[in-house]
């Protein structure tokens, strides 16, 4: 049994019985247990268990679940031959200051491969192409926060795959290669597009599905939503009798926010509903940041046989629950600013005994309430 002052780092081997081949899952070993990364590859060096695999995709060592805290959880990766190739730390925060265009592995236009999360723990061999790179240490200064930092997830490229180009997926330098499997006509086709600075548009499935579903569930919300803004990639809604400094922004790659502003500025994002669809090999739906989730206990529930009822029943249905809860005589947009004008920011809506809680641990810097007595036309 292992003290609470030890911990456990796994080193897994991730391959294909008959590959490389795109679309395809990846095999998974684990090839032992070690106190660290260091040890692992020690291990690698001595040993580089490679041939066991027909082919391998790359080694990755991370925390064994029981060990994993909000203090960190590195993963490294390791390529086939053994060599350390990169770092990342999802739970770390002001820590990014910005990459150099002349400091990334890859660039715009790339093709590059990685594995795809289709399920907790399951990957498959994916090919894809470069569309944008990390922040540059100009933009971080510009959005990081008051030490010009940003967290360690905002250090990654958006990769653009699939038949049509449409999907995202924003990877760390480490968890992108350049590819072994040959290039189909598509991915040609789409980093020709991309080298073009044109970005296939997205077909936005959420925008028309939320309005279809909304006009037979408008009974779920108290306070209705309507439209007050829209462009190609986004939309965002205001609800009925609630106060206009709350919002909530839908964005075509899957992200659900509701955003609180002050005075045509923005404090914070309140809580969201993102989600990142997926598709199983049997052709069901899933949300890619919920079943990569170690912390669900049945993560076989966020599995959905369409993907009508994947963003219904994941986040147009939790939202109108949340706001029924949110939206009452009670409660309160609270808005807390740190280090003065133009320092940090944080926005909540509180009520009852979260709210005392919240008077007595922060120094708040502005309460609305949150129903306002006056009527929008919904349209």
């Amino acid at each position: 049994m292992d003290t609470p002052n030890t911990c456990i780092f796994r080193l897994t081997a991730f391959w294909q019985k008959h590959g490389p081949r795109p679309g395809k899952l990846l095999r998974r070993t684990i090839v032992g247990d070690f106190p660290d990364a260091a040890r692992a590859e020690l291990f690698l060096e001595e040993n580089n268990p490679a041939g066991k695999w027909p082919y391998l995709f790359h080694y990755q060592i991370e925390m064994i679940p029981e060990c994993r805290d909000d203090s960190g959880s590195p993963v490294t990766i390791f390529d086939r031959n053994g060599n350390k190739y990169g770092v990342y730390d999802n739970y770390k925060s002001n820590c990014f200051p910005g990459r150099l265009e002349s400091d990334c592995r890859f660039q715009r236009g790339d093709i590059v491969q990685f594995g795809d999360i289709v399920q907790f723990g399951h990957y498959k061999l994916e090919l894809g192409v470069v569309w944008s790179l990390p922040p540059s240490p100009e933009v971080v200064k510009q959005t990081g926060d008051e030490n010009e930092m940003l967290r360690s997830g905002d250090d990654t490229y958006c990769v653009l795959s699939g038949e049509t180009g449409m999907e995202s997926n924003y990877l760390h330098e480490c968890e992108m290669f350049m590819p072994d499997a040959s290039i189909p006509d598509a991915i040609t086709a789409l980093q020709k597009t991309v080298l073009a600075g044109i970005r296939p548009v997205n077909e936005f499935y959420q925008k028309k599905l939320f309005f279809t579903w909304l006009a037979d569930n408008k009974q779920l919300f108290r306070h209705e939503p309507y439209l007050v803004e829209e462009d190609g990639n986004s939309f965002s809604l205001r609800f009925n009798g609630i106060i206009e400094n709350i919002s909530c922004c839908f964005v075509d790659h899957g992200d659900i926010m509701i955003m609180a502003h002050y005075r045509n500025e923005f404090y914070d994002i309140v809580t969201d509903f993102d989600l990142y669809e997926s598709q199983t090999p049997d052709g069901r739906f899933l949300c890619k940041l919920c079943s990569s989730n170690p912390d669900n206990p049945d993560r076989n529930a966020l599995v959905y046989e369409t993907r009508e009822e994947l963003w219904i029943k994941h986040s147009f249905e939790p939202l109108a629950k949340w706001t029924e809860k949110a939206f009452n005589d009670n409660a309160y947009l609270c808005l807390c600013r740190y280090g003065g004008y133009g320092g940090s920011t944080a926005a909540s809506i509180e009520f009852g005994e979260e709210l005392d809680k919240l008077r007595k641990r922060e120094k708040i810097y502005k309460e609305i309430p949150v129903i306002i007595a006056s009527t929008r036309l919904i349209f």
